[in-house]
């Protein structure tokens, strides 16, 4: 794989306009496995819960006509997709560095976004995500938008939890 940015059209299927993230420019993997409570999280048998510290950061310039911009804004539900998409490129990147296939993944849930700024046309975002717990397929997100160059002067814009799936791809092939 090669050196940061790695553009988003290697790491997900989506193609423009569909394709809202730019790039991946940071991307850290420390995976820890615990063992489930007798009985497993399902009642059934044992199984490894990964409990994750996988981070990655995405980048994404909202150009005049972006697909996520509503009169010239970045939307609530953009700000959502835009999070999504950078899981994928993150789950992406993460299976292409163990030579794995790139698994096809599902937005299952999303809790507790909030929206605190406004993006508009011409701003350029960081979408920093971190994987907190995976079991079974599902991983459980946390997100974070803001401006380029953020910090005290660039606030947080959206932040929030998802909740993602990315089965085996034997299982959709049934």
């Amino acid at each position: 794989m090669e050196l940061f940015p790695v553009p988003a059209r290697k790491l997900l299927p989506h193609r423009p306009p569909m394709l809202c993230i730019d790039a991946l420019i940071a991307f850290q993997n420390a995976p820890d496995l615990c063992p489930v409570p007798p009985g497993g999280v399902d009642g059934g048998q044992d199984s490894p819960v990964a409990i994750v510290n996988t981070q990655a950061e995405t980048e994404t310039h909202l150009h005049a006509g972006h697909l996520l911009l509503h009169n010239g804004a970045l939307t609530e539900a953009g700000c959502v997709e835009l999070a999504a998409q950078s899981i994928a490129a993150m789950k992406g990147y993460a299976e292409t560095m163990l030579g794995m296939p790139i698994r096809k993944g599902f937005l299952a849930a999303v809790r507790d976004f909030s929206f605190t700024g406004q993006a508009r046309a011409g701003d350029t975002l960081r979408i920093a995500v971190g994987v907190t717990a995976e079991v079974a397929g599902i991983s459980l997100v946390e997100a974070v938008i803001r401006r380029r160059g953020s910090g005290k002067d660039h606030p947080i814009l959206a932040r929030g939890s998802l909740k993602v799936y990315a089965p085996d791809n034997a299982d959709l092939r049934r």
